[in-house]
């Protein structure tokens, strides 16, 4: 998509789910900003599974590497794994 450099996609607890799809999205230098995640959500809704679409969207400014250049996805987990538990928390 426009304005996506790079992106992982990851699975975090959710309390409704058990466990929920989040994107986390590392945008284009030239699209700082500009990046419009109702219409990201909505390309995705029609292009793959419903259950695979991201119930959540994290833009962030890098994706964290290692000395080989891999996205660390235990380190994302690890960053968003509350995400869905406090807004669970704050809904009650």
């Amino acid at each position: 998509m426009e304005g996506v450099a790079e992106s992982a996609v990851i699975g975090i607890p959710h309390p409704e789910y058990g466990e929920a799809v989040v994107a986390v999205v590392e945008l284009d230098h030239n699209a700082q900003g500009r990046l419009e995640i109702g219409e990201l959500l909505r390309l995705l809704r029609g292009s793959i599974a419903r259950y695979k679409v991201p119930k959540h969207v994290e833009i962030v400014s890098s994706l964290p590497r290692n000395a080989l250049g891999k996205i660390k996805k235990q380190e994302l987990r690890d960053r968003l794994l509350s995400h869905f538990l406090s807004q669970a928390e704050a809904g009650e």
